[in-house]
Order: C-alpha cells, then sequence, then structure tokens
C-alpha cells in the first residue's frame, strides 16, 4: 500500500515519549532487560523508527516482533542488537535466522528433534505453556529433554526461557485465580531444570504495569509492547499507577476537506441512516475505514477547534463527515486521537466506543497514512528523511 504523503492525514509519533516510557517502565519494574515488542510495526508506529531510538539511547536491550519479514526489515534498517521473532517458525528459513543472528523461537520438543543440519549457531527462545495453549512446553519432562539437546549442541544457543500471562490485564477473582495458576504452573515446570535464571522472560505488558511487586515473577527480562504508547492496555479495567508517569505518544489527525451547507432533513451518507437534524454545515474529512476508523466508529466524536463535534452518517472508505457547529476554512485542523486545547480523544476512549482494545485500534491504522515523527530523537536519527 502507497503511504498517501500528499493527503492532510497523518499519525504523530513522539519518539521522546516513546522512550521515556520504555526507561519509566525499566525503572518501574527493576528490570535487569528490557526488550521492546516492536510487533505489527511497532504497533502501528513505526517498528524501524522506534528500534532506532531506543538503540539509541540504550533504552532497549533487545527487541521482539512476530515473524521473520519484521526481523530483517530491523537488520535491514541497521539495528544490530538481539532480534528475536516469538512466532512458531518451520525450518526452511533457518539460514536467515542464523545469518542474520536472529532468535527463532521453540514451541515443541518435536521442532528440537528434527532440526535440520545447522550452517551455524542458531539463537533460541524456549516457550513454556502455562495457560495460553498457543505454543510451548507444558510437560517438564519434555523441557528437560530439549535443555539437554540445547547443552550438547554447540550449535545451539539459548536467548531465553518466557511465558505469557492469559488474564494480567483484567481484574476479578476468577482472572486473579487463573494468573497465579500460571505463574504455579511455570515454577513447577521451570524450577527444577537448572535454566540460568537470568534467561527467563514471564512479564508482557500487562504484567509489567500491576504485577511489578510480584516476588514470584522473575524480571530479568521484561517485554513491554503496547504499553510503550503510553496507554491503558486493561482498557480502563484496572487503575494504572499513579507513580508511573507514562506520556502519550501518538496523535492521529485530518483536515477538512469540503464544508457544505445542508438543510434539515437530508439524508447522509450510505444507507442514508442519517439525515442532517437541523440547518447547518457538514465537513468532509479525508479519512475513513480504509485507513482504520471502522465503520462501527459511527456517531463518535472528532475535536475542532477545541470543541467535540459528532460523526454524521455511515463512515466511508476513503471519507468521513462531520456535524460543525459554523462555516470553518477549508483545512481546519481535525483531531481524531489527542488533545486540541483543554479538550481530548484518548485512544481508550476510542477504544470503548468501539467496543474493541487499545491495541485493535492502534495496530488497524493504516500504512496509507503517512507518520510524522516528533522530538529530538526524531532529528537524532533522520525518523522523517525518506
Amino acid at each position: 500500500m502507497v503511504t498517501a504523503i500528499h493527503r492532510p492525514t497523518w499519525l504523530s509519533v513522539d519518539l521522546d515519549a516513546a522512550t521515556h516510557n520504555l526507561q519509566a517502565i525499566r525503572r518501574w519494574t527493576k528490570a535487569k532487560k528490557v526488550y521492546a515488542v516492536l510487533k505489527a510495526n511497532g504497533y502501528g508506529l513505526g517498528a524501524v523508527q522506534l528500534a532506532q531510538a531506543f538503540e539509541t539511547t540504550a533504552a532497549a536491550d533487545a527487541f521482539v516482533v512476530s515473524n521473520l519479514d519484521e526481523a530483517l526489515e530491523l537488520r535491514q534498517a541497521g539495528i544490530v542488537r538481539p532480534i528475536w521473532v516469538l512466532g512458531a517458525w518451520g525450518y526452511e528459513d533457518l539460514d536467515l535466522f542464523i545469518k542474520n543472528k536472529i532468535v527463532i523461537t521453540v514451541p515443541s520438543l518435536d521442532w528440537l528433534q528434527h532440526l535440520p543440519i545447522l550452517s551455524g549457531q542458531l539463537m533460541l527462545s524456549l516457550a513454556i505453556d502455562t495457560g495460553m495453549t498457543r505454543i510451548g512446553f507444558d510437560q517438564a519432562d519434555q523441557i528437560a529433554a530439549a535443555k539437554q539437546l540445547i547443552d550438547q549442541n554447540p550449535q545451539l544457543s539459548l536467548f531465553s526461557v518466557y511465558t505469557h500471562f492469559a488474564t494480567a490485564d483484567e481484574s476479578g477473582e476468577q482472572s486473579q485465580h487463573y494468573f497465579d495458576m500460571q505463574l504455579q504452573r511455570w515454577h513447577d515446570l521451570v524450577d527444577r531444570q537448572g535454566f540460568d535464571p537470568d534467561l527467563f522472560s514471564m512479564a508482557n505488558s500487562a504484567t509489567c504495569i500491576w504485577h511489578a511487586g510480584d516476588p514470584r515473577i522473575s524480571f530479568a527480562a521484561i517485554r513491554p509492547g503496547q504499553l510503550i504508547s503510553g496507554v491503558n492496555v486493561s482498557n480502563g479495567d484496572l487503575p494504572m499507577p499513579r507513580d508511573l508517569q507514562l506520556e502519550k505518544v501518538l496523535g492521529l489527525y485530518t483536515e477538512l476537506a469540503d464544508v457544505r451547507f445542508v438543510k434539515k432533513g437530508q439524508a447522509l451518507s450510505y444507507g442514508a441512516t442519517q439525515t442532517m437534524p437541523q440547518d447547518g454545515y457538514v465537513g468532509t474529512m479525508p479519512f475513513g475505514y480504509n485507513d482504520g476508523w471502522l465503520r462501527r466508529m459511527q456517531g463518535s466524536s472528532v475535536l475542532i477547534n477545541q470543541k467535540k463535534m459528532p460523526i454524521l452518517g455511515r463512515i466511508t472508505m476513503d471519507q468521513t463527515m462531520v456535524l460543525l457547529d459554523q462555516k470553518y476554512p477549508l483545512g481546519t485542523r481535525v483531531t481524531l486521537i489527542g488533545k486540541d486545547g483543554p479538550e481530548e480523544i484518548t485512544l481508550e476512549s476510542v477504544a470503548a466506543y468501539s467496543h474493541t482494545i487499545v491495541d485493535e485500534i492502534q495496530t488497524t491504522l493504516a500504512p496509507r497514512i503517512k507518520r510524522i515523527y516528533t522530538g529530538d530523537l526524531a532529528e537524532v536519527i533522520g525518523a522523517n528523511n525518506g
């Protein structure tokens, strides 16, 4: 998809704020190492630009992505710190993992037992399934067998032993019970295996925030992802700690491309689902569901001139209409996520209106929206030059 550099719709990404957040999370958790999760193009913010900022400032010790192509993109951009692919992977690309010094995840004993002859040293992360039931080892004897295979093969190097919590971002007795069950399962499976505890990686974003004081959890290496954006990753289910001062990283903006006077009762947009409530002005914005502002956002608000104004009619592929309180000149700025004077539309509020999570809203924002990087780090790494 071509980035629409000539269209007045843009995503603003503050690299200084993102770096501040990663450093604040390290302090909050007292983590020895921070592995910044930059999957899905850095949750839509730009994986390369975030990685360059975090590597320049030493805010991250390694980077975590979902697949090999995401990892190669970082390597090709000059990133030198370790890169770890979380997803299960076949054998066909092992040479690329080895050549580019990319960490591959071991999803099962069978995968490890059937490794083909290697062309060099392969770095591994051992997935421990404590209750997500996606990939990983769930039997202690198989973990022991895997460790023996790794220890006996000089071409295999263990980068991490990790797990992932399913309910770390949820409140309630049932969620806490499941979290405790996963923790106990981890210790039952791992404690007596003889692993170097510095290899343990247990804390994702939610675990970093709401379980940082739990002595049962290793903070040898944490994996913050969506939290880097400075948002509440529980979607308001759990309160953010007051003394964890995170900054908002992204803002989403467009401009009025058309303003017209419309008579009361005139139907608006596809399906004629809504009519003009009174004589007045309607603005059209160059932004639609192909940009990630999905049709379920009909009726939500945007900010214009420090005031909230409602979206009218169905959101279309490339354009969206808004009810104006007066006639505004073409090119007037519209805020979809961010502040305009005392008013603010947060990523969390957009997710709540859309009955989803902040991750979905942020990662759905399309590649065709141009990203503009701000802050001193943007100048240092030349984030907007190309």
